[in-house]
């Protein structure tokens, strides 16, 4: 109950600024959360995406897939057409992930794009180090290169 003392000269009660206050702290709250909260949904999406257009790839000649989002699988890189060369009637690619050029099998290259890569992307490649696996660095025709293990290439036609 308001007392006669309590009311100001303007009519109005002396806690009144501490109510605004506490309004506008309750407020500025309210928008750090839901700021904070649409920050983190953007995030979330944009890596969500970032992997998204490796997830159904498989390998040639297998039902495995060459980048499985988690796991030793996750390992694919998109090239631009600086990093896609033919050599000698062999393809190499440079791989910004692990600084070195890879050889790649004639078998482990599909020739098309990928649904959903960004424009001006040459091709895609999935693989790893062979020391990841402790493979040895015995080569064969699928698997030329003696230090990284090609689980896939995805040239675009006109790539190289």
């Amino acid at each position: 109950m308001l007392r006669d003392e309590d009311i100001d000269p303007l009519g109005q009660p002396d806690d009144w600024d501490r109510v605004v206050r506490r309004i506008t702290r309750t407020l500025i709250w309210v928008f750090v959360i839901i700021a904070a909260y649409l920050v983190l949904l953007v995030l979330v999406t944009i890596g969500a995406k970032a992997h998204d257009i490796y997830k159904d790839l498989q390998q040639p000649g297998s039902s495995m897939k060459c980048c499985g989002g988690e796991g030793p699988n996750a390992d694919c890189e998109a090239l631009d057409h600086t990093q896609i060369h033919e050599q000698n009637g062999s393809f190499v690619i440079d791989s910004k992930r692990y600084g070195r050029s890879v050889l790649l099998g004639t078998g482990r290259i599909v020739w098309s794009g990928i649904p959903g890569e960004k424009p001006g992307t040459a091709g895609h490649w999935c693989g790893k180090p062979r020391s990841v696996y402790g493979l040895s660095m015995e080569t064969s025709d699928d698997q030329p290169d003696p230090t990284v293990w090609t689980f896939c290439a995805w040239i675009n036609p006109g790539g190289v």
